[in-house]
């Protein structure tokens, strides 16, 4: 019955805004539409859940690289920006608005004017403390977290310093970008990526006086010879987990 309800008021908006539209279009003097607190938030809210739904499916199928430009719609959660526009037509400036914080009783009597909600918008992202919704980079998403383990787990038992740890971590996120089926487990102190989609091949990952030492497994038995990479190759350029390198032992489309 409440979604009922968020239907039909969102609909009620929708039909008072043409009409208005209409009766300008004709000539006629009819006064602004307002819409109240309780429908703003209802039909934003509609939105919002359909944009959420849509970022944790995009996150969870790793679609989102971290260098691209792309939709934040809160400090931690990005969407595509062709996600993002598609969800949300006509009502971007005023979803991205209502995200911010930046409708109010007094704010509300602007909603149809879509200057003062870009500015209201525009406003909101420079004063804010970098959580808002925004058009920006997807730098922060972090692919790694939601491995097994990770690299910063190891070299933090290696002694490593933080840099050390947060560049090792940002190379797995990037690798990780475009495949799902791909996950890191701890094995003896050292990782073993291994894919889903090819359970029989692994790769093991050590690192030994700041040389990365690169291994790969067939049905638990090491083959060929270790391949190692020195701290230049380092992401982002080469990447600790560089895509080309696993293509040899996880092959094809489905390598990380």
């Amino acid at each position: 019955m409440v979604n009922e309800r968020q239907t039909d008021t969102c609909a009620d908006v929708m039909y008072r805004r043409e009409r208005q539209r209409g009766c300008g279009e004709a000539g006629l003097d009819f006064a602004p539409f307002i819409p109240s607190q309780d429908e703003v938030d209802q039909q934003m809210s509609a939105l919002d859940d359909k944009l959420v739904s849509k970022a944790q499916e995009q996150y969870a199928n790793r679609e989102i690289y971290p260098l691209d430009e792309c939709y934040q719609l809160d400090g931690s959660t990005f969407i595509s920006a062709e996600a993002f526009e598609e969800i949300l037509g006509d009502e971007q400036t005023h979803y991205m608005a209502w995200k911010n914080g930046c409708i109010d009783k007094l704010s509300i009597d602007y909603w149809e004017m879509p200057d003062v909600m870009a500015y209201l918008v525009e406003r909101s992202i420079a004063e804010g403390d970098g959580g808002e919704c925004c058009y920006t980079d997807a730098q922060p998403i972090d692919y790694a977290e939601d491995c097994a383990y990770s690299p910063s787990e190891m070299l933090e038992c290696l002694g490593a310093n933080w840099q050390e740890q947060g560049v090792a971590d940002d190379g797995l996120s990037y690798a990780l970008y475009g495949h799902p089926n791909i996950n890191v487990e701890n094995v003896s102190g050292s990782m073993m990526v291994v894919s889903t989609e090819q359970p029989g091949l692994s790769v093991m990952v050590d690192y030994r006086s700041g040389i990365w030492v690169v291994q790969p497994f067939a049905h638990d038995e090491s083959f060929g010879s270790a391949i190692q990479f020195g701290e230049r190759l380092a992401p982002v350029e080469a990447g600790l987990l560089r895509p080309n390198v696993y293509q040899h032992f996880f092959g094809g489309e489905t390598c990380v």
